[in-house]
């Protein structure tokens, strides 16, 4: 009866403790921890990987990763919102870029990050939420070769006991693998049908213990409690009879849970030994870290302080205790480091105490400057102390007759104004004698800069007569550099005709060092002295450094400004005692670099090597020529290799046409193999837009790289100007791809692929991956304006068309004559006198001002007559003669017009220039005139234009600078004229040069040169074109087109309009006389193929040139995703949809998950930007147009901008949940959590005390229970 009773008990209470756990498991809650832990991987490559363990959705916006004392911000790169759902995985990265390469189908949310290295040996991290509250914080186990994973998710373990290293790698973004296998280890050890004599056998099994150890917080402050609990350690035979703590400093404890509190500083490994019945023990650690409190920390005069820190990155740099009246003592910070440092908890003691507590951040390799309210600093001698919130001492100064305990070392002490600085910024020998120098120079915020006190000596008493002595020089100080802090690092010694020789020098510290008064010397003992500052890991390049480096071989020595030498170079043929390991010489066009900027072995032979590619001011490249007797790798391949036309991934990803210097040794096409196998395409050929076929016969490709095809190898010469295609055909002839790149190719830029598209890049990286670097495009100007007007009539100034490839707001300032000025993008103006007026326009984006002028001819004529005259004479215009490269000195250039017409020509507002952005151009004097059937010589020495002697074009152009003839020429014969042959129609040289007369062609074997020319006389056989080839033509070619009317002339611009077929092409007009059209009418064009902005548009002389055919009505816009704008859709009429998600004063961008793309508002098109706002879902149509930095869709009108929703918010309250009441509910929340436990504690106690009885009653029942039911 008695055994009865205390079941009904037991019951009683282990339904009430099961209630109220169950209950409060159910309960709201918030729970975010770290689940594994990826620091195994390479650079860039870590990652940590976090999981909601609780029951609500939890938003991490604006949390921070902690680690190394650093807090590193997140930024969602995958998924659609930072909110992360309960029983999810999402991951932090070091580098997202490099992650998603690695793990391309990772599914869970992906946030990007930035941190120096993960410690696989283990180091504190944690993370912190939006408002600063600790999440969680702890230090890891260590973890070599693979993750580190956690083994249950709700248990404040961080010892071997929770975590351990995955067996074989990770389970980033699912279930850990040791989860895993607890679960199937429980499914396995599931079985209802237990038999009694098992039951009974399984008494006298072996009892397993596990300790557990769960406490309050991994870190905690000196004297503050911690608690302590070993409730959840298990035993089979649950007879564990003792638990005996001890916490690492000495103190133990003995029983299930304490709370203890550290009296000292430092990590403490505290532990649980649990003991059975039978002796049996288990044992279980933790490791605690003890920090100091800030009010704790005192200084005291005779301390001597022993600065041990894991960051030594922050020093003290710069003092001014002693500051001139009015001005406040100050200290100066600097982060030596590549990181930013927040400052938040950091402190500043002098002898006396704390003196400050900054909270900013410290941006990396910059200066943070402490301002004192109030005077603190003893000027005759005192101690800086820079501590951590941990109380780590990170840097200490002691200066003056401070008694650190060893006053041998200290500063000196600075007298009134003067500065305590360290003579290299950020240098720290832990001797502050040695590291700091007095100066005069105070640079709060910028390099140190050393002017040493000048020290004046006492005349001598000794005689008074004879004039006395002299004043002593000043002082100077001199800064100490180590040898190899700065080297050279690339030179070119034998430049390429038109460049020049430079010096490249490279910082291989991180801190910035400033260059004054320090030299480089050649062999010859020419020495050239350099000013300025180069950062850390920068580049600084010497141009055209004193005396001539020799190309045959030469020394170069570099001295700081003590005359120490810091680095030397020795090439080819110099004999310096050892030309052993002398660097071999670079010949033109190369230069010579070392193979790894700023590595130095003391070896030039091993540290340099000649390359191809140049890249001055930026990181070296090491590109070499082709063998030619390579042999063929494809005869060698095995079996497994694909050889196949039915190879997938093979790209086409850089095209290198314009290099700089000998375009036959240098130009690249380079393929890459995307698949995970290696892959043999030999026997595939590439082609250009020529009838030029390479096939390839070395075509293996290894996985993931990319394999360079150089033309000395191909014989495919890429175009420089006009654009070329280049096709990959596979064995069968069928094309694998094709890229087309148009107008003039950028001198040492390749056309690079990246993610969606492809761009023009400085950085050339032949066989590797490739870097798009893209400078600032300075803003397109477009002036619309009559450049003829009556006096006094108000003339309307428009650039609204001038846009900005970047997409960085524009601001304009007009300039009128007598310095009149006026702001903004359309203004007008009014002339007051008759005469040429030059209008200037003045475009920033906010980093690059581009300017552009307009001439204006101001005539008492009515303005319609002139510009009809104007007009039709300037059309008839032709270049025909171009001098460019005279013998000797090239100052008789020249180049001649002609005019074909029966009339005198008026040249107001005419200009003659070369190519685009080479010379400024020349424009006519207002009176000018060239009189019927006459010639006109333009000279060098009053124009000032210089024509190439490699290549180059004259132009003659309108005011607007649009073209009215223009002939290219290569090849150029020294004192040869290029002239117009009018009986063959071509352009050729000529021995006999005719300025002013007619052409007289004396022919030049091997050098006649054909080119294309775009001039509105000479017409070219028409070809009729489908609008799916008109981006294949050439420009110059005239085409005859055909399109359907997607944008009438006046929205996107006045002198211009769009028509679309599949393809569509931009129809261009200079004087804007287009016949009246419909959108949907169906046209025919003919007109010339032309460039503007990187597309492709037809231009057109008059509005005879276009022609109604029907009205089939209008276009239908393809629908795409955001992602193909991006491949080959440009001229396309298209409609997008998508979440906007920035809003700015021209444009908005449109996200559909895709991609992202610009959408550019015109003024013309009438569009109220001011109708949408961030988050609105938006479907728009508009014309698909490429700049030079990328795509942009332009849409025509209101209605191609329609609102089809808003995007929700992602977390939603429950309405049965309201703010007022949460505070209760989590007051409820928890009193009911502490019931449920207080009930499982009175059910441990009372099992303890009733153990062995119960068991027997529930075995006896359970025996009962299987032999009724579960016969």
């Amino acid at each position: 009866m008695a055994n009865i009773r205390v079941f009904v008990i037991l019951v009683i209470f282990l339904c009430l403790g099961v209630f109220f756990i169950i209950f409060y498991s159910n309960a709201a809650e918030e729970r975010i921890v770290i689940s594994e832990i990826g620091a195994y991987e390479g650079q860039k490559k870590e990652w940590i990987e976090i999981y909601n363990a609780g029951t609500e959705p939890v938003d991490i916006s604006n949390w921070k990763f902690w680690e190394n004392n650093i807090n590193h911000g997140l930024h969602l790169v995958l998924g659609e919102t930072e909110v992360i759902a309960p029983d999810t995985f999402a991951i932090i990265t070091q580098n997202s870029d490099v992650f998603l390469e690695n793990y391309p189908d990772m599914g869970v949310q992906v946030f990007d990050s930035s941190w120096q290295n993960l410690n696989e040996g283990g180091e504190e991290i944690g993370l912190i939420d939006e408002e600063g509250n600790v999440i969680e914080t702890f230090i890891y186990i260590a973890a070599q070769d693979f993750s580190l994973q956690r083994k249950d998710m709700y248990v404040n373990d961080y010892s071997a006991n929770n975590w351990q290293e995955h067996h074989s790698g990770n389970s980033v973004g699912t279930q850990n693998k040791f989860i895993q296998e607890n679960k199937e280890q429980k499914h396995n050890e599931e079985d209802p049908q237990i038999p009694e004599e098992e039951l009974a056998q399984n008494e006298n099994q072996e009892d397993q213990l596990l300790a557990v150890i769960t406490t309050s917080a991994t870190s905690t402050f000196v004297h503050t409690p911690i608690m302590f609990s070993g409730q959840f350690s298990t035993s089979t035979q649950n007879d564990i009879v003792s638990y005996m703590w001890q916490f690492g400093d000495g103190a133990t404890f003995e029983g299930v849970s304490t709370s203890y509190s550290y009296t000292t500083v430092g990590l403490f490994v505290a532990e649980l030994v649990i003991t059975n019945t039978l002796g049996n023990i288990h044992v279980a650690t933790t490791t605690i870290d003890v920090l100091a409190k800030p009010e704790d920390v005192e200084v005291h005069q005779e301390e001597v302080f022993d600065v041990v820190s894991s960051t030594q990155y922050i020093v003290i740099n710069e003092i001014v205790t002693d500051p001139a009246s009015g001005n406040t003592e100050w200290i100066e910070l600097y982060n030596t480091s590549s990181t930013a440092v927040q400052l938040t908890g950091w402190t500043l003691f002098d002898g006396v105490g704390q003196i400050t507590t900054p909270t900013s951040t410290i941006a990396a390799n910059s200066f943070f400057v402490i301002e004192l309210s109030s005077d603190k600093l003893n000027n005759t001698g005192d101690i800086l102390l820079l501590k951590e919130p941990n109380g780590t001492i990170v840097d200490a100064v002691s200066y003056g007759n401070w008694d650190d305990g060893n006053t041998n070392d200290n500063a000196k002490k600075p007298k009134k104004t003067e500065a305590l600085a360290r003579s290299v910024d950020g240098q720290d020998t832990k001797n502050n004698k040695e590291d700091f120098v007095l100066s005069t120079t105070q640079t709060k915020g910028l390099p140190n800069i050393i002017t040493a006190p000048i020290v004046m000596q006492k005349p001598s008493s000794q005689n008074n007569s004879g004039g006395g002595t002299a004043p002593p020089a000043p002082q100077v100080a001199t800064q100490r550099y180590d040898s190899g802090s700065v080297v050279i690092n690339e030179i070119v010694s034998d430049p390429a005709d038109g460049y020049t020789e430079f010096i490249e020098l490279f910082n291989t510290t991180n801190r910035i060092i400033p260059l004054n008064d320090w030299s480089v010397e050649d062999g010859s003992e020419a020495t050239t002295k350099i000013s300025g500052t180069i950062a850390g890991k920068q580049f600084f390049v010497i141009e055209n450094p004193k005396g001539h480096l020799n190309n045959g071989g030469d020394s170069i020595i570099l001295y700081d400004p003590t005359g120490k030498e810091i680095d030397r170079l020795t090439y080819g043929s110099w004999d310096d005692g050892n030309t052993a390991n002398n660097a071999r010489i670079a010949k033109d066009p190369k230069s010579l670099a070392r193979k790894k900027d700023g590595l130095d072995s003391d070896n030039d032979y091993y540290d340099f090597s000649p390359t191809l590619t140049i890249t001055k001011n930026a990181a070296n490249i090491i590109t070499q020529s082709v063998p030619k007797n390579s042999q063929n790798i494809a005869q060698k391949t095995t079996n497994n290799i694909p050889t196949s036309s039915a190879v997938t991934g093979i790209h086409i990803t850089e095209l290198f046409p314009n290099p700089i210097g000998s375009d036959s040794e240098e130009e690249f096409i380079e393929i890459y193999n995307a698949n995970e196998e290696t892959v043999d395409i030999t026997g595939f050929v590439l082609g250009d837009s020529s009838s030029r076929r390479y096939t390839i016969t070395n075509g293996v490709v290894e996985p993931k790289k990319h394999k360079t095809f150089l033309r000395s190898a191909t014989r495919i010469a890429l175009n420089n100007t006009g654009g070329d295609t280049v096709t990959l055909y596979d064995t069968n002839n069928t094309i694998v791809e094709t890229i087309t790149y148009t107008g003039k190719a950028p001198e040492g830029q390749s056309y690079a692929r990246d993610t969606h598209s492809w761009y023009w890049t400085s950085s050339v990286t032949p066989h590797a991956a490739n870097t798009i670097t893209k400078e600032n495009t300075p803003p397109s100007i477009v002036i619309e304006a009559d450049s003829e007007v009556h006096i006094g009539k108000l003339v309307l100034f428009d650039a609204s068309d001038s846009a900005d490839s970047d997409g960085d707001t524009l601001s304009f300032i007009w300039e009128f004559e007598n310095g009149r000025r006026a702001r903004g993008e359309i203004v007008t103006h009014s002339f007051g006198k008759v005469g040429q007026e030059t209008v200037t326009l003045l475009a920033s984006d906010g980093n690059v001002t581009t300017t552009e002028k307009m001439i204006i001819l101001v005539n008492n004529t009515p303005k319609n007559i002139i510009t009809d005259q104007a007009a039709d004479g300037a059309e008839a215009l032709i270049i025909s003669e171009i001098f460019p490269n005279p013998k000797g000195a090239d100052t008789a250039e020249f180049v001649e017009i002609y005019n074909p017409s029966a009339t005198t020509i008026s040249l107001a507002g005419i200009k003659v220039d070369d190519e685009v952005g080479g010379s400024k151009g020349y424009a006519f004097p207002v009176t000018d005139t060239i009189a019927t059937q006459s010639y006109k010589v333009i000279k060098k020495e009053e124009s000032g234009i210089a024509f190439n002697n490699g290549s180059d074009s004259a132009r003659l152009l309108f005011a607007d600078g649009s073209i009215i003839s223009e002939v290219r020429y290569d090849d150029v014969v020294e004192g040869a004229s290029f002239v117009y042959n009018q009986a063959k129609n071509i352009w050729q040289w000529t021995q006999t040069k005719t300025p002013g007369e007619k052409n007289s062609i004396t022919e030049i074997s091997e050098k006649q040169n054909k080119t294309n020319t775009n001039n509105t006389k000479r017409q070219k056989p028409i070809i009729p074109t489908p609008l799916e080839e008109i981006a294949q033509t050439d420009i110059g070619d005239r085409v005859k087109i055909q399109g359907i009317v997607a944008v009438l002339p006046g929205v996107l611009s006045s002198q211009y309009f769009y028509i679309v077929g599949s393809p569509g092409v931009q129809i261009y007009m200079h004087k804007k006389d287009f016949p009246s059209i419909s959108l949907g009418d169906k046209i025919e064009v003919i007109g010339e193929v032309s460039e503007a902005y990187g597309q492709t548009r037809v231009k057109v002389t008059q509005k005879e040139d276009i022609q109604i055919i029907n009205h089939p009505g209008i276009p239908q816009a393809a629908v795409i995703d955001i992602a193909q704008v991006y491949d080959n859709y440009t001229g396309w009429l298209v409609q997008i949809s998508g979440e906007i998600t920035e809003v700015k004063s021209s444009h908005l961008y449109v996200d559909d998950g895709t991609e992202e793309v610009r959408v550019y508002i015109k003024r013309g098109t009438g569009i109220k930007k001011h109708l949408f706002q961030v988050g609105d879902l938006v479907n728009v149509t508009g014309i698909v147009a490429k700049t030079k930095n990328g795509h942009q869709l332009l849409p025509r009108s209101q209605k191609d901008i329609q609102k089809t929703g808003r995007v929700q918010e992602h977390v939603v309250v429950p309405d049965s949940i309201t703010a007022p009441k949460r505070s209760v509910e989590d007051v409820e929340k928890y009193l009911t959590a502490t019931i449920g436990g207080l009930s499982m504690l009175l059910f441990v106690l009372v099992l303890k005390v009733y153990g062995n009885t119960l068991l027997q009653t529930i075995r006896k029942m359970y025996a009962y229970l299987c032999t009724k039911f579960w016969q």
